[in-house]
C-alpha cells in the first residue's frame, strides 16, 4: 500500500493568504492570424486535416496519403508566407 500524504491548505485556492493566482488559461497571443494569407492557408489546412482523419478512419489510406501531402504543401507555403511578412515589416 501507498501512503496517503495529509491534506494541506497548498492546493489551488485554499492558501490562508487568500485565493493563489494561476496562470492564464489562453495565450498571450491570438490564435487567430492577422493577415489574410496565413489566415486562408490555416483554413486550408484545417479543412484537409478533418478530411484526413475522416478518411482514416473508413481505412482509406490513400485519401490519407493524400491529404498528408497536402498538409505538407500548406505547411511550406505558411512558412513562405510567414518569412515574407516579417521580411514586410522590418522594411518599414
Amino acid at each position: 500500500m501507498t501512503k496517503k500524504r495529509p491534506a494541506t491548505g497548498k492546493r489551488r485556492g485554499q492558501r490562508q493568504d487568500g485565493p493563489v493566482k494561476t496562470a492564464p488559461l489562453h495565450a498571450r497571443q491570438s490564435r487567430k492570424p492577422k493577415d489574410p494569407v496565413t489566415r486562408a492557408l490555416k483554413a486550408d489546412f484545417d479543412a484537409t486535416h478533418i478530411e484526413g482523419m475522416r478518411a482514416l478512419n473508413e481505412h482509406d489510406f490513400e485519401r490519407v496519403s493524400k491529404a498528408i501531402d497536402r498538409e505538407r504543401k500548406l505547411i511550406g507555403e505558411q512558412r513562405i508566407a510567414t518569412q515574407r511578412a516579417k521580411q514586410a515589416t522590418r522594411s518599414k
